[in-house]
């Protein structure tokens, strides 16, 4: 806040006394200074919610928001996604089309995708078991195998089963 509008908030006795080099002024400056932080942040905050612009420490709290938490490792004191935070940045800005659009092959596929960093994960319907699925994953994905699994435990429908095989 500027000393100007601080001093507007001033009675008027204090007001008539703004600009003539007195200890008000000297008080108002300090107050204007005092305000700069919060008022940066408040008007940074925006930038704070878009996951892609945010600060890294933020970005887990964001996680946790759209709870996408179940996909880290370590204390929640201390969370790691093991892709990332630039995959778990993007996961955060899908995270509203995904929920539209869950339980579907092709949102399971956009999912693993975009956790990963990997592309080819296929979807095999139809294997002659009831409401179970095959998963397969791009030998690039081993690495994320633990974090596979999990994304698919989570996002796959509730009543449904699953296999993953990784391609050699």
């Amino acid at each position: 806040m500027k000393t100007e509008k601080i001093a507007r908030l001033l009675p008027e006795i204090f007001q008539a006394t703004v600009g003539t080099s007195g200890p008000l002024d000297g008080f108002l400056a300090a107050q204007e200074q005092l305000h700069e932080p919060s008022e940066t942040a408040i008007n940074q905050f925006s930038e704070q919610l878009n996951p892609r612009l945010s600060d890294p420490a933020f970005v887990y709290m964001l996680a946790y928001w759209m709870d996408l938490d179940y996909l880290f490792d370590g204390p929640p004191e201390a969370p790691h996604f093991a892709a990332g935070v630039g995959r778990m940045r993007e996961l955060i800005a899908t995270a509203a089309r995904n929920g539209r659009e869950r339980g579907t092959e092709k949102t399971l596929i956009r999912f693993l995708e975009t956790a990963t960093g990997c592309k080819g994960f296929r979807v095999e319907t139809d294997l002659g078991g009831t409401y179970h699925i095959r998963i397969s994953a791009p030998k690039e994905a081993r690495t994320f195998e633990t974090l596979v699994r999990r994304v698919i435990a989570g996002e796959k429908p509730a009543f449904a089963t699953f296999d993953l095989q990784i391609d050699d």
